[in-house]
């Protein structure tokens, strides 16, 4: 564990890396997943080809940023305490995996719905049960990787308030806003009808403001410098 807050140039170069490839990451994936093909009805999709098929594009580029994210990430954060970086780094890897679940399944909705040998054995009915089936599978895809995204932005935020990198406001926002969406994340899982007691657009907004608070902060402000104690 470093002794000091001090700062190298290439750690600060990278902390302003890390901080756009968060930021665009968000803002290219959070549009698109918002207001087009995720809400499409399976009926609709194939009248929408071309935007279901840019949301598959955008899904894939944003598991490639996480990637990218969760690399730099723990570059910056392996000073403070090694061992726990890597344990975020590996539940933020969970996450993408996730992502790359639903990815795949809306993949499988396309060649339902657009496969010849499907259209001639299945009935539309029955067709589009089985791409509504495959479209919930990455649905629950996204929701088992919930909690493994909550738990290491909980972790990271740990370690963003011992370094002092970034202000002790935001990094506390973090701890909370994780703290918040991984107990949602796993009460959706165990609790009954959870999502009718909670909103589930309400999980992951507070935990994604703060990614895209953090992304926008380290981009252009870089890491703070501060006397840390070993």
């Amino acid at each position: 564990m470093s002794q000091t807050g001090t700062v190298d140039t290439t750690q600060s170069t990278v902390a302003r890396v890390a901080g756009a490839v968060l930021f665009i990451g968000l803002v290219i994936l959070l549009p698109v997943n918002y207001l087009t093909a995720l809400h499409y009805h399976v009926s609709d999709i194939t009248a929408h080809l071309a935007q279901y098929r840019f949301n598959i594009a955008v899904n894939v580029f944003y598991i490639l940023d996480s990637l990218v994210v969760l690399s730099l990430l723990y570059v910056i954060l392996k000073p403070v305490n090694r061992s726990v970086a890597l344990v975020a780094t590996f539940f933020r890897l969970l996450s993408a995996v996730a992502w790359a679940i639903l990815a795949l399944t809306m993949l499988n909705v396309l060649q339902l719905l657009g496969d010849p040998m499907h259209l001639s054995a299945f009935s539309t009915n029955q067709l589009q049960a089985l791409a509504k089936l495959q479209g919930a599978y990455g649905n629950d895809a996204y929701y088992i990787g919930l909690p493994a995204w909550a738990l290491a932005s909980m972790i990271y935020s740990v370690l963003w308030l011992k370094s002092k990198y970034i202000p002790k406001a935001l990094a506390t926002y973090g701890l909370l806003s994780s703290v918040w969406c991984a107990l949602c994340a796993f009460a959706y899982l165990a609790v009954p009808h959870f999502d009718q007691m909670v909103n589930v657009w309400l999980y992951d907004v507070p935990m994604v403001i703060f990614e895209l608070v953090l992304g926008l902060w380290l981009s252009v402000r870089g890491l703070r410098v501060h006397e840390r104690a070993a």
